[in-house]
């Protein structure tokens, strides 16, 4: 289990839905994925703004680049757990 924070806006991220209770939201695109606290997110992220969201848990097609850049320094990120 993996958690990085955001250098922009500093929201957590979470390789998986194990690690924490209010990891809901689902983010996605074809370079990455990660679980975070939707409230959190919408509040703090300005990405989510502009983010389509593809059902009620999950937004696809705009992740944050900030997020992806810490969660590519990370190799223990597991990213083929959400890999479509």
């Amino acid at each position: 289990m993996t958690i990085v924070a955001c250098s922009r806006c500093g929201i957590q991220a979470f390789d998986n839905d194990a690690q924490s209770i209010f990891a809901k939201l689902k983010v996605e695109d074809t370079t990455c994925a990660y679980l975070l606290e939707p409230k959190e997110y919408e509040r703090r992220c300005q990405f989510v703004r502009d983010s389509v969201r593809a059902g009620p848990f999950s937004i696809a097609d705009n992740t944050c680049p900030h997020m992806r850049e810490r969660i590519a320094s990370r190799p223990d990120w597991r990213l083929a757990v959400f890999a479509t």
